[in-house]
């Protein structure tokens, strides 16, 4: 486990909030400097950005217009498709040319300045090998989405599709694997909780053209090898020349800890699974109560601070 900290209130001067007494003035002094020094904030979306109802609270709304009128570059980055991150893209404020990472990392794209979706950058399974993952997912009797940059596909309205439907406000469609063209930026295989293990089995199955992280207990996400929130955000990185150190990371599942170990500042909310709170240098406040805001606040201030020395 990492060196680790409540996120310090650092209105309050020397004191410097909640921050475990332990941690000496030097220590705080340089995360300070390290928070002035970011350039990119990037949140995950269920569990970190969205509260456990799936909603953007006016606190977060309020946090992120105050952080780019203060100059501060967001971006979301989720397991979810463009589809299912159009809604929360379109609630948040913003410029427009708003960038996303969506589909685990097969897919960098954009909400463009008239509210339209765009696809940047697509990296797709193999489609033969794809087809066969879904064919052994339909025989273990998981539910299976297969989603493009466009569409999601399922092979039955089951209940866990429904829900999921529910969820994100994005439509499925119904597809017979046979009819299926062109490799998905990612399969999700969902189980119910007492089968876990049935997806464990399909994640140590998957070729090598493929890798396999669970999001949630009972949610597999499958993409290209190589192919995660990381992997885009680095390269998205090099091409704007941005450092690891100007980059903070906020995420709260497992699926998140290479975004996490990439960024300078990693934090998780108090929500976060065991493995992403031991993973992390700073804990925030839960999801439920306005954690990204903080995170921004506590940004806001830093560079606040460093504006007046």
């Amino acid at each position: 486990m990492t060196s680790q900290s409540q996120l310090p209130n650092l209105a309050q001067g020397a004191g410097y909030g909640n921050v475990d007494a332990a941690r000496s003035v030097t220590d705080l002094m340089q995360l300070v400097d390290q928070l002035a020094g970011l350039r990119l904030c990037v949140f995950d979306v269920d569990g970190t950005l969205l509260s456990s109802d799936h909603e953007v609270t006016g606190a977060v709304v309020t946090a992120i217009a105050e952080a780019q009128a203060g100059g501060l570059d967001l971006m979301l980055a989720s397991s979810r498709s463009p589809g299912a991150l159009e809604s929360i893209l379109n609630a948040l404020p913003g410029p427009g040319g708003d960038l996303f990472i969506a589909s685990q990392g097969a897919i960098l794209g954009r909400l463009n300045l008239v509210g339209e979706l765009e696809v940047l950058r697509h990296r797709p399974l193999p489609l033969d090998e794809a087809i066969e993952v879904i064919r052994l997912a339909r025989d273990s009797h998981v539910s299976v989405s297969w989603y493009t940059p466009y569409e999601w596909l399922v092979l039955s309205l089951d209940d866990h599709v429904r829900r999921e439907a529910e969820i994100t406000g994005a439509c499925p469609t119904l597809a017979r694997a046979e009819d299926l063209t062109g490799g998905p930026d990612k399969i999700m295989l969902i189980s119910e909780l007492s089968e876990i293990t049935a997806l464990q089995v399909l994640a140590d199955a998957v070729p090598a053209s493929m890798q396999a992280q669970f999001s949630n207990p009972n949610y597999l996400e499958i993409t290209a090898s190589g192919v995660d929130k990381a992997s885009t955000l680095s390269e998205y990185c090099r091409l704007r020349g941005l450092s690891p150190a100007e980059v903070l990371a906020m995420g709260d599942g497992p699926n998140d800890l290479g975004l996490l170990r990439f960024a300078g500042v990693s934090i998780a909310p108090a929500n976060a699974r065991r493995e992403v709170l031991n993973a992390v240098q700073h804990v925030s406040a839960s999801n439920d109560d306005d954690g990204v805001a903080e995170v921004i606040t506590w940004v806001l201030e830093a560079k606040g601070g460093a504006n007046r020395r």
